[in-house]
């Protein structure tokens, strides 16, 4: 628990439920906490726990369970995913039970528990009542889903724009023009050259076998040498310019997400940051009524022993 910053403006409690389900409230509490606004942490104690079963209070966990459901498609658009969905949560919970290391505890974990455990820390506390934030499993987990969806088929996009034929073609054909210029410029004659460009191109002359020799010597020894590091060159600054182009997009979607959920956070809480604010505002005017009620009761107070001086 947290106290309030500013004793004279405090409200009551400010109690956080996290989700998860599972999730470590104690643990969340400095991040939760960076993310309130200054109204919450200075006119409310600030509350963070472990419900049953969770870490400090229990300590009952099922990592395999969990990675396992997880990997599930969350979906449910069409009658066969939500089917599918339902049946994974089905085997989810009792893989949970399995795994668990304390079962028979199960009975005492449920929503009505962590109800009656929310009632007994106010009563302990002595408080008449305390405003309570909690977190939803369902639409977090589908938020997450969505996000990772969308980084994926923008993924694909841009790996499917690597078009490996064409990029094949192409070398193909600078090789080919490659070789023909080297040809022509070699022999010094256009003749032979000419006749060297089209054996090359069309792979159906030769003479005597000498010029597929003279061709394949420049080929082995210069042109295709040449060309094969023109393409690696080639593929690396394509590779870099793809590996750019994701790392720009997941850097902008996961800077939009975590604004978003920045946001939904302050959405949450923003009923209450107005009623502090509302509340601080007319506190504000009682003070400033209480300290003219004050000063005109000094002056009355110093003309009335004025007069009994007197």
């Amino acid at each position: 628990m947290l106290p309030a910053s500013n004793s004279g403006l405090r409200k009551g409690m400010f109690v956080t439920v996290t989700g998860g389900p599972g999730t470590s409230g104690i643990a969340a509490a400095d991040p939760y906490t960076a993310m309130f606004d200054t109204s919450i942490t200075d006119s409310f104690d600030l509350v963070f726990f472990d419900q049953r079963g969770v870490a400090l209070s229990g300590g009952l966990t099922s990592p395999v369970a969990a990675a396992t459901f997880y990997q599930a498609d969350m979906r449910t658009d069409t009658p066969a995913r939500e089917a599918a969905l339902k049946q994974a949560a089905r085997t989810f919970s009792q893989n949970c039970v399995n795994e668990m290391s304390n079962p028979v505890s199960l009975p005492y974990l449920g929503t009505v528990q962590a109800v009656e455990d929310l009632e007994s820390f106010r009563q302990v506390m002595h408080e008449s009542k305390f405003w309570l934030y909690g977190e939803s499993y369902g639409p977090r987990e589908t938020r997450r889903r969505e996000l990772i969806d969308t980084v994926g088929k923008t993924v694909q996009t841009i790996v499917e724009s690597y078009d490996r034929n064409k990029e094949a073609s192409e070398l193909a054909a600078s090789i080919e023009a490659a070789v023909a210029q080297t040809a022509l410029l070699e022999v010094g004659a256009v003749g032979l050259g000419a006749l060297v460009a089209i054996a090359v191109l069309s792979s159906t002359l030769d003479i005597t076998g000498i010029l597929t020799a003279s061709t394949l010597a420049v080929l082995g020894f210069f042109v295709i040498p040449f060309k094969r590091k023109q393409a690696k060159d080639r593929f690396k600054e394509k590779m870099l310019s793809l590996r750019s182009k994701l790392l720009g997009v997941l850097t902008a979607q996961f800077r939009d997400e975590s604004e978003n959920v920045i946001a939904r956070l302050k959405d949450g809480v923003s009923p209450y940051t107005r009623y502090v604010r509302s509340e601080r505002e007319r506190i504000d005017k009682a003070e400033n009524t209480l300290a003219r009620m004050r000063l005109n009761i000094s002056e009355l107070r110093a003309r009335s022993q004025a007069v009994v001086a007197k």
